[in-house]
C-alpha cells in the first residue's frame, strides 16, 4: 500500500478526534452566547483591543521553538539533530496531541520520525519519555508555587482542583519514572508503542523488533538511567518546560489585558492554576473543561460577557489555531512526495 495511502488511514483515525473538538467548541460557546446574550458579547467585541490578540499569538508562536530546542536537547543526547527537524517533528506532535485526549496522540509519532533519522526505537521512547517526565514536575511544581502565593486571593474551591492538578501531574510524574526504572514496565511500553506505530500503519512489521524486545527494554532502562545522571539536561529540560508553560499562561494574561484586566502576578497565578486544574479533562484540549474552569478563577474580575470573549479569543490562539498552524505541517509531512520517500 502506497504510503500516502497510509495517511489517508490516519487522517480518518483522527477525523473523529477533530469533529469532536468543533462539535464541543461550538457547543460550549454557543451556550456561553445564550447565558451572556448577544448583544452584551458583541459589544465585549467591538470594544476589544485586537492588538493584544496577536501579542498573545505571537507568545504562543514561541512555545513552538522552546518545544523544537527541547526535542533538540533531549534526542541530541543520543545522535545530533538539526533544530529544524526538530522543529517539524515538534510541530507534527504538537497536532496529534491537540486532537486527542490527555495530550498523548503525538507521542509514537515522534519516536516513528526519530527512527527514520537512525534512532533506535527504545533510545528514542527514553528520549521523549525522560521530556515527558521533565514537564510533569516543571508543571507540578510551578502550579505549587502558584498556589502558594495566591492562597489569600482564592477560594477554598480553586485551591481543591489545584491540588487536585497538581497531585495528578506529580503522579504522572511518578509512574513515568517508574516505567523508565523497571524492565519489566519498560518492556510493556515498547510492546504498546509498537502496537500502535503497526496499527497506524507507519511501520509495516515489528515482528523482528519483538525478537529483540528483551535487549530493547533493557537498553530503553539503560537509555532512561543515562538521562537521570545528566544533571545538565534535567536543569536544561526543566528550565525550558517551566519558560513554556508560563508563556502558555502569559498568553491569557496578555488576551484578559485587552478588555481592561490590568495583569499582575495574582492574575499570572490564577491563570496557571486554571491550567493545572484542567490536565484532568478527558476531553481532546480539555475543551469544555478549561472554560467552565476559566470562569471559576476569573470570576468578579470583568463583566461576564466580557470573560466570555476572554476565553474564546485564547482557546483561539492558544488552541484552535496551534491546530491550524501544526496541522499545516502534518500535510507537509504526509505530503505524497515525502511519504513515498519514508516507504
Amino acid at each position: 500500500m502506497p504510503a500516502f495511502g497510509g495517511f489517508m488511514k490516519i487522517e480518518r483515525k483522527y477525523l473523529k478526534h477533530i469533529l469532536i473538538i468543533i462539535i464541543l467548541g461550538c457547543l460550549t460557546y454557543v451556550i456561553l452566547s445564550f447565558w451572556q446574550g448577544f448583544g452584551e458579547i458583541r459589544q465585549s467585541f467591538l470594544s476589544y483591543r485586537y492588538d493584544r490578540f496577536f501579542l498573545a499569538f505571537a507568545v504562543i508562536s514561541q512555545t513552538w521553538l522552546v518545544e523544537a530546542l527541547m526535542l533538540k536537547i533531549v534526542v541530541g543526547r543520543i545522535q545530533m539533530v538539526s533544530f529544524l527537524s526538530s522543529l517539524r517533528i515538534a510541530m507534527v506532535t504538537q497536532f496529534f496531541n491537540l486532537i486527542t485526549p490527555f495530550y498523548t496522540g503525538g507521542q509514537p509519532f515522534t519516536v516513528y520520525y526519530y527512527s527514520k533519522a537512525g534512532i533506535e526505537y527504545e533510545k528514542s521512547i527514553a528520549a521523549i519519555l525522560y521530556k515527558a517526565f521533565t514537564f510533569q514536575i516543571a508543571i507540578a511544581l510551578l502550579g505549587a508555587v502558584s498556589l502558594l502565593f495566591s492562597l489569600n486571593q482564592v477560594t477554598d474551591l480553586m485551591v481543591g482542583v489545584t491540588l487536585a492538578g497538581i497531585a495528578i501531574n506529580a503522579g504522572v510524574a511518578f509512574i513515568m519514572l517508574l516505567i523508565g526504572r523497571s524492565k519489566r514496565v519498560g518492556d510493556v511500553l515498547i510492546n504498546l508503542l509498537l502496537r500502535i506505530l503497526s496499527k497506524l500503519r507507519i511501520i509495516r512489521d515489528d515482528e523482528k523488533v519483538r525478537d529483540e524486545i528483551d535487549r530493547r527494554a533493557m537498553e530503553f532502562n539503560n537509555m532512561f538511567s543515562e538521562y537521570g545522571h545528566q544533571r545538565s539536561v534535567f536543569l536544561k529540560l526543566l528550565f525550558l518546560n517551566l519558560l513554556n508553560y508560563a508563556l502558555y499562561a502569559l498568553s491569557a494574561v496578555i488576551i484578559l489585558s485587552g478588555i481592561g484586566i490590568l495583569p499582575d502576578v495574582d492574575l499570572f497565578n490564577r491563570t496557571v492554576m486554571l491550567n493545572i486544574s484542567s490536565s484532568a479533562v478527558p476531553t481532546p484540549g480539555t475543551t469544555g473543561g478549561i472554560e467552565g474552569l476559566y470562569f471559576l478563577f476569573f470570576n468578579g474580575m470583568a463583566r461576564s460577557s466580557e470573560l466570555t470573549l476572554g476565553v474564546f479569543l485564547w482557546r483561539m490562539v492558544s488552541y484552535y489555531l496551534s491546530i491550524a498552524f501544526s496541522g499545516l505541517f502534518v500535510f507537509k509531512v504526509f505530503s505524497r512526495k515525502e511519504a513515498e520517500q519514508i516507504e
